[in-house]
């Protein structure tokens, strides 16, 4: 097994999604694999950032990983998001 050696690219999408989940009141964590785990209203959200190019899961824009659609596959409640609408629709902040 080898060790990942550099930090994944965030998506341009994040610091405004990030922006708009701490103003809801939600905190969150930053990782790899997807991007956002939301702590939101006693309930965690997985969420993963995508630009507004191409066409992915679910409707989704960008491009999945490979462990991504593993998850997915596997019954993971992975979101895909693409702006800060998007993101509080996933938590259930806004309909």
């Amino acid at each position: 097994m080898s060790l990942k050696r550099w930090n994944a690219k965030r998506d341009t999408t994040e610091p405004a999604i990030c922006l708009a989940l701490k103003q809801v009141g939600a905190d969150y964590l930053q990782l790899d694999t997807f991007d956002l785990l939301v702590w939101f209203r006693g309930q965690l959200y997985m969420l993963d950032a995508k630009t507004p190019r191409g066409k992915g899961p679910k409707g989704a824009r960008g491009r999945t990983t490979l462990t991504q659609d593993a998850l997915v596959k596997r019954g993971w409640p992975l979101h895909m998001v693409v702006d800060a609408q998007s993101a509080l629709q996933a938590i259930g902040a806004v309909r």
